[in-house]
C-alpha cells in the first residue's frame, strides 16, 4: 500500500504528458528535416540544455538517498522503495556521504 502511494506521488513529479509530447514532437520534426546540417544544429542546441538539468536531477537523487540513509533505511529498504538496485543505492549513498563531507 505504501509503495503504491509512493509510486502515485512520484508520477506527479515526472515529466508531464505535455513535456513528453513536446520532446517527441521535436524529435519527429528534426527527423523529418531535409537538411542534415539544420537537423544536427537543432539536436545540438537541445542536447546542450540537457546536462544541466540531468546533473541537477542526479544531485537531487543523491541527496534523497542520503536522507533515507540518515533516516535509518538500509540499502535493501531503499532499493525496494525506489526500484534501484542495492549496488546503485550503495553508490549513491557513498556519493551523498562525500557531498555531505564536502559541504561541511
Amino acid at each position: 500500500m505504501q509503495k503504491m502511494r509512493a509510486e502515485a506521488k512520484a508520477a506527479k513529479l515526472e515529466l508531464t504528458p505535455a513535456w513528453v509530447g513536446a520532446l517527441t514532437s521535436l524529435a519527429d520534426r528534426v527527423q523529418r528535416e531535409s537538411d542534415p546540417a539544420v537537423a544536427i544544429r537543432s539536436v545540438n542546441r537541445t542536447l546542450r540544455m540537457m546536462p544541466c538539468v540531468l546533473q541537477r536531477l542526479a544531485a537531487i537523487r543523491i541527496l534523497a538517498v542520503g536522507r533515507l540513509r540518515v533516516n535509518g533505511l538500509s540499502y535493501g529498504d531503499i532499493a525496494t522503495a525506489t526500484g534501484l538496485s542495492k549496488s546503485r543505492v550503495a553508490q549513491l549513498s557513498a556519493a551523498a556521504t562525500r557531498a555531505s563531507h564536502a559541504n561541511g
